[in-house]
Formats: C-alpha cells, structure tokens, sequence
C-alpha cells in the first residue's frame, strides 16, 4: 500500500508543479520587452519552467504507469520489501553524490567549466551505476558543448573560466 501511496504523491506533486509553472508563465507576460537588445528578458526563466514542465508531465506518467501496474500486480509485498532494501543500500551511494557536488564547486573555480563539468557529469553518471564508458564520455562532452553553446553562446551569460593556463583554453572555447 505505501507504494501506491508513493505514486499518488508523485502524481499530485507533479500537478501542482505543473500548475505553479503555469502561474508563473503568466506572470511573465507582465515583465515589458525592450527592443534593441539580442535576448528578451523572459528568456531564461521560460526555458527554465518549459524544462520544468516537460519533466513534470514525465514525472507524471511514471506514477500513473507505476499506479497501474501496482494496482494489477499480485504480489505487492515483494515490491515494497525491495524497494526498502534498495533504500538502505543507497544512502551511501547518497553521501558521495553530495560529496562529489561539494569538489565540483571548489573545481569549476580552478578548472573552469569546460574542463571540470565533463568530469563531473562523467563521475556522477558512473555513480548512478552507468558503467558503459562510451556511452559516459559522449553524454558528458554532448551536455558540456550544450551549456557552452546555450549559455555562453546564445544567452551571452558568463560561464566560470578557471585560473591561468585553463583561463586561456577556455577562452579558445567560449
């Protein structure tokens, strides 16, 4: 029964996220356009609730999903005593994903963003338990030339550049 209930959070959760985001679309209808400047100001927080969005109503088809074929499945107790078990197991799992957050900040500063966010991204998937080393390394390449792209590029907002030499190969990048 605690499984379903999990689902039903997560479906009543995800509506209201969904509806939050809406309020604040049209919240943003009031901030004025000023022309003669390459990006509107909404740009941003619309990309950021549009993301916000889409990953809601994921959420949301997962919990229905799960709903069902909770609702359908005849051995709901086995379910439940797994998932406790994969609780436990993955609170140290929990610990150093916090810990590799904390020594991501302290890099990005010497590194700078080209350099640290592949390794980051590549550590944390290996952590998750993506163990395909192809399948990492072009993920983390593919996210970090996205937000290169994206936010140095096109929303022109600064990206950290690192100290010294990485201050100059960032600057070839972005």
């Amino acid at each position: 029964m605690k499984a379903r209930k999990k689902e039903l959070i997560d479906i009543v959760a995800g509506i209201i996220i969904i509806l939050f985001c809406l309020l604040m679309f049209w919240g943003l209808t009031f901030i004025p356009y000023y022309t003669g400047v390459n990006l509107p100001a909404i740009l941003w927080p619309s990309l950021i609730l549009g993301l916000m969005i889409i990953f809601t109503f994921i959420l949301i088809l997962a919990g229905l999903r799960n709903f069902y074929l909770l609702s359908i499945s005849k051995t709901k107790i086995g379910f439940e005593s797994v998932q406790n078990n994969k609780n436990i197991s993955n609170i140290g799992r929990l610990i150093k994903i916090i810990l590799l957050i904390f020594i991501y900040n302290v890099v990005i500063y010497l590194l700078g963003f080209c350099l640290s966010t592949p390794f980051f991204i590549s550590l944390f998937m290996w952590l998750l338990g993506e163990r395909n080393k192809k399948l990492i390394v072009l993920t983390a390449l593919a996210i970090d030339l996205l937000f290169i792209i994206l936010f140095g590029r096109i929303v022109g907002s600064p990206l950290p550049r690192g100290k010294g030499v990485f201050w100059e190969l960032s600057l070839l990048m972005y």
